[in-house]
């Protein structure tokens, strides 16, 4: 398949639901120096927000006791795991929504210690129609996340139901430093998170992948510490040179995630914050959302770092090797995940070695040669010396080895262009890299 068709084909993640623990705390210090400067950011481009047909969302109001019992006994369900008390206090009419809780479920938890309050109502208000609303913040694994719990009575007694769009009101729009953003009424409040979020992890991996180094940066081998080595600082900031609409809409399921890709074109479509839950703050703390986020964001931003939809239209060497930088990526952004455990030895067994010469795969798959083994075979031995790489010469490699892959005509040119070392040379490190693990 070629590249221009798999970037007209939407990426749906809407059947995945991602749960991640919280990174190194180093990846928290990386995101917390980049987050200060993005707030700055999003206020000043709160200045550009435009209101379509702006209608206000409900203002808070008091509820029933009823119903503020009902909260609190749900707020604990989920708190204890207790899925048949949770189930018991959803809608049971709307088969589709009680389907989709049901699956979802998951253990929140309680805060260590038992000194922190475990959840807290923020605000309350009713609707039309015997409906309700609780905007909750509640302890979730390592931290807080709040969302807006909608309940309707039912034969005297109140069950939690699918969002009300009453809630919402009018769309509004806004430019951020990356993104136009389409979102409603009722979101203004938590769509700075949202949009914070998004802007960490473009910066992110703009930093990971090279989209712009500064040539005056001196590179030196080893000088990183460890794999969490702390922010980049010879990276300047990275210019808007993608057209990227993050569309949130409170009409979608927490399951539906949509990424439409068109080279030129991006468009991300998210479910209201809301409804989704998310961490209502700026610094420290991991929100759920962000694997998805970094996910939906990686290949793109990886074109950009390698040139552009330009650079890919013409041409396909080294189609391989992007791909195993961005497999490289998404893991490395995932560090205690399942996942991240194919990096704790290398794709690769030594034997394997000898498979097709690491020259031959940059042409793939437009080199017969390639095309006689296994794609998966091929893959595995293309991501054998990105980790290579990534371990023994520092991640700053891969940046670089991104921005060779823009002009470069083979992988003998790419790598030469990355590191100071002669093809053959590397190629004798590889092998014996892999050895060691035999």
């Amino acid at each position: 398949m070629s590249v221009e068709e798999r970037w007209e084909i939407e990426d749906e993640r809407a059947q995945r639901v991602t749960e991640h623990g919280s990174p190194a705390e180093t990846h928290g210090g990386r995101m917390a120096l980049i987050a200060l400067v993005i707030v700055l950011g999003i206020s000043l481009s709160w200045l550009t927000c435009t209101s379509l047909s702006a209608l206000p969302a409900p203002s808070p109001t008091p509820i029933p006791r009823s119903l503020e019992a009902t909260v609190k006994r749900e707020a604990q369900a989920l708190a204890q795991g207790d899925v048949a008390g949770f189930l018991r206090l959803q809608d049971t009419a709307d088969t589709q929504w009680y389907n989709v809780q049901r699956s979802s479920f998951i253990t929140w938890g309680v805060p260590s210690g038992g000194e922190a309050p475990w959840y807290e109502v923020i605000h309350t208000g009713t609707l039309a129609s015997d409906r309700a609303w609780a905007d909750v913040r509640q302890f979730h694994t390592n931290g807080y996340i709040r969302e807006t719990r909608f309940y309707r009575s039912r034969a005297g007694e109140w069950v939690r139901t699918r969002p009300d769009l009453a809630f919402w009101g009018g769309r509004n729009t806004l430019d951020s430093v990356h993104f136009g953003v389409s979102f409603e009424a009722g979101d203004e409040e938590l769509i700075q998170y949202v949009i914070a979020r998004f802007e960490a992890a473009y910066a992110r991996l703009c930093t990971d992948l090279g989209c712009d180094i500064r040539p005056e940066h001196s590179r030196k081998y080893g000088d990183e510490p460890d794999w969490y080595s702390p922010y980049p600082i010879w990276y300047s900031p990275y210019p808007r040179v993608l057209s990227i609409t993050l569309v949130v809409r409170p009409d979608l399921d927490r399951l539906a995630w949509r990424v439409i890709d068109r080279g030129r074109q991006v468009t991300i479509t998210i479910p209201s914050p809301r409804v989704l839950g998310i961490v209502d703050s700026w610094l420290g703390q991991t929100d759920p959302m962000d694997q998805r986020i970094f996910d939906s964001l990686v290949e793109p931003v990886a074109r950009i770092a390698t040139g552009g939809i330009e650079r890919w239209s013409g041409r396909q060497g080294g189609q391989l090797f992007f791909d195993a930088v961005m497999r490289w990526e998404r893991d490395w952004l995932q560090p205690l995940s399942p996942q991240s455990l194919r990096f704790a030895r290398p794709p690769l067994r030594a034997a394997e070695a000898d498979l097709l010469p690491l020259e031959s795969l940059w042409y793939w798959p437009h080199e017969s040669a390639t095309n006689t083994l296994p794609v998966d075979r091929l893959q595995r031995q293309a991501a054998s010396v990105v980790v290579f790489m990534a371990r023994e010469f520092g991640l700053w490699s891969l940046a670089y080895f991104m921005r060779a892959i823009r002009s470069a005509e083979s992988l003998p040119e790419a790598i030469e262009a990355t590191l100071d070392v002669n093809y053959a040379d590397f190629v004798s490190q590889w092998r014996a890299w892999l050895a060691r693990y035999e």
